[in-house]
């Protein structure tokens, strides 16, 4: 039967129409009909000798071989990014006695949040703040325990960052373990604040203990 093919310069098939037209420049070949099958399946190792598509033996077995390389690999070694995660959960957990504000310089190397299981000090990040767990909980057994969710802030607290780099949009303040103290940083209706002294209050429902810096 005949096909149309476009074909490489050193003349292995680089796509083909059994019925229509490829586009771009075509030449008509012929193949047998019982290599048919065989020709869609593995065309790129065919290339025109005088009219007639030919198998290349040798460059299928290198196509071959190299597919089944790269299953191997797909399957058994971790890409460049996972292995990278991997090595920065490593690093951080021989960081285990960081301060909210180094874990937040770091907040990269942390996972988003996600249902699951959790331990007091596991960190997360969700909505553009880094969390920390400081009551276990297993999301099976109380899915409401979600970012957004009035229970959220029974589990997690936001860490809060020393330095105009590490300031994090204010979040409510629940109880004494996420207030605010001094010289903590924050983003507040898009202008930036220092803590001046410990509070529970945003800027505008407490002014007096921030400090408006831009």
């Amino acid at each position: 039967m005949q096909i149309n093919v476009i074909s490489t310069p050193d003349g292995y098939v680089e796509n083909y129409a059994i019925v229509g037209s490829t586009g771009g420049s075509i030449v008509t070949a012929t193949i047998s009909d019982s290599q048919i099958d065989y020709f869609v399946t593995h065309h790129a190792a065919y290339r025109l000798e005088n009219g007639a598509l030919v198998l290349d033996e040798d460059k299928l077995a290198a196509e071959q071989a190299a597919a089944e390389q790269a299953a191997l690999t797909a399957r058994y070694i971790p890409s460049e990014a996972q292995s990278a995660a991997a090595v920065g959960q490593m690093v951080l957990a021989q960081m285990a006695n960081l301060d909210d504000d180094a874990r937040i310089r770091v907040s990269g190397l942390y996972g988003p949040w996600s249902a699951g299981q959790f331990e007091v000090g596991d960190i997360r990040n969700s909505g553009g703040q880094t969390w920390a767990c400081f009551q276990a909980h297993d999301n099976a057994t109380y899915p409401d325990i979600k970012p957004g969710s009035a229970a959220w802030f029974t589990f997690w607290r936001p860490l809060h960052g020393k330095s105009p780099e590490t300031a994090r949009p204010f979040a409510p303040v629940q109880g004494a373990h996420d207030m605010y103290k001094i010289g903590e940083y924050a983003v507040f209706e898009d202008a930036l604040y220092k803590c001046v002294q410990d509070t529970a209050y945003s800027p505008a429902d407490y002014p007096q203990a921030w400090e408006k810096l831009n």
